[in-house]
């Protein structure tokens, strides 16, 4: 007798699977062994992630630290929202399979590729290193990478650590990007800046210091709202240099090739490359945005948000202000969404309580979000899900030589 895998060319069901949800597929792989087959393997996730990053079906994940769960004990795990993109409507809640022993600090990093999260775990107590996890929400998978073997720097002063994530389409890796970044005052009071990177790869499952120079000195902007397009990360920045006698500080955008793994650097527009203001970077309808905050201006009900595209990446030229956006008094923008919903923050002197806003960049409609209230401290990053597995390949290889064994 014929099985429900027999009825239909493999081809048809190959095309079927492919329109169909994460959450059904995860259902589906029990069907039969060759639906399991075909559902786990590279070709089929590949095609399943091109075909929902060719639909209008984005979404972001936001995260606050207020939304903890004490029970079962002092162990702390936390707990995210789904938004839909274009109405952000709440969709879904969803919790970190893991729960950490110490408590983290409220600061943290929050980005997304291919349906993968990357968090950063920084911990109050400053002698515990950073743990960097990767975390698929749609097939509930999730991992703490190894520490580095390489030992933090002995840095005087305050040493910062930037991250970015990203994936290799050449190896077809993921990848972590973490730069180590301090200033030193030398003997003559001369400020140094250090620098050293180190990359993680899913595949090897380890990490490696990475032998380049940046190619400017720059200082970068912790901004966990950075984004990744098609290869390249990207944090904003700024650097400083002498110029007839007198020290000239400049906007500049930081990049980090996964591939290549070389840096480079893009211009911002020209109103901003030597102005001081508060510059963040997005991802707009596939493009490199950015925005800049106007704030505490001439008439207080004028703090406004003024918008731009990068319509050709690294052409200085093609880089186009699409909007201006008028925010409320006392109105902190967050984060700027790829469907173009910019989400704020309102401080509310009166009642000294925060809420979030969320304004349609080309309609002017603005809603409030409606739940928890957040913190200042709350993070959101654009999101798609995805079959991308985060078993390394390593372990991967270990898995087939246990079953063969």
């Amino acid at each position: 007798m014929a099985t429900s895998c027999d009825m239909l060319p493999e081809d048809v069901v190959y095309h079927i699977l492919l329109w169909l949800p994460v959450v059904s597929l995860l259902r589906f792989k029990s069907v039969c062994k060759a639906w399991c087959s075909l559902i786990e393997s590279f070709d089929f996730i590949t095609q399943h992630l091109h075909l929902s990053k060719s639909r209008d079906n984005n979404k972001v994940i936001a995260w606050a630290p207020e939304m903890l769960d004490f029970q079962g004990g002092p162990l702390f795990t936390f707990r995210f929202l789904l938004f839909s993109g274009n109405n952000f409507q709440m969709s879904e809640s969803l919790d970190l399979p893991h729960r950490f022993d110490n408590p983290l600090e409220r600061r943290g990093n929050l980005v997304s590729c291919n349906g993968v999260i990357c968090l950063v775990h920084r911990y109050d107590d400053s002698t515990i290193k950073d743990d960097v996890s990767l975390w698929n929400p749609a097939t509930k998978q999730f991992r703490i990478l190894p520490k580095s073997t390489v030992p933090i720097p002995e840095w005087s002063g305050l040493v910062n650590f930037h991250y970015g994530f990203g994936f290799d389409k050449i190896t077809n890796d993921y990848k972590v990007v973490r730069i180590i970044h301090d200033d030193v005052l030398l003997d003559d009071g001369e400020q140094q800046s250090r620098v050293r990177v180190e990359v993680y790869s899913l595949n090897m499952d380890s990490w490696r210091v990475l032998d380049v120079v940046l190619p400017i000195d720059i200082h970068i902007v912790s901004d966990p709202r950075t984004p990744f397009r098609d290869g390249i990360y990207c944090w904003s920045g700024w650097d400083s240099f002498m110029e007839n006698g007198l020290e000239v500080t400049r906007n500049s955008i930081l990049s980090f090739d996964f591939a290549k793994e070389v840096f480079g650097t893009m211009p911002v527009p020209d109103v901003y490359s030597y102005v001081r203001c508060d510059l963040k970077l997005a991802l707009l309808r596939e493009n490199i945005a950015c925005f800049e905050w106007v704030f505490n201006p001439p008439k207080t009900d004028n703090w406004h948000c003024k918008i731009w595209v990068l319509n050709e990446y690294g052409v200085k030229e093609s880089w186009t202000k699409l909007y201006t956006v008028v925010l409320e008094s006392l109105a902190f923008p967050r984060f700027l969404s790829m469907n173009g919903m910019i989400v704020w923050m309102k401080n509310d002197e009166l009642t000294q309580s925060l809420s979030f806003r969320v304004c349609n960049t080309i309609t002017h409609e603005i809603m409030n979000l409606t739940y928890e209230v957040f913190s200042s401290h709350a993070l959101f990053a654009n999101y798609k899900e995805s079959l991308v597995s985060i078993n390394s390949a390593c372990c991967a290889a270990a898995r087939v030589r246990d079953c063969c064994g």
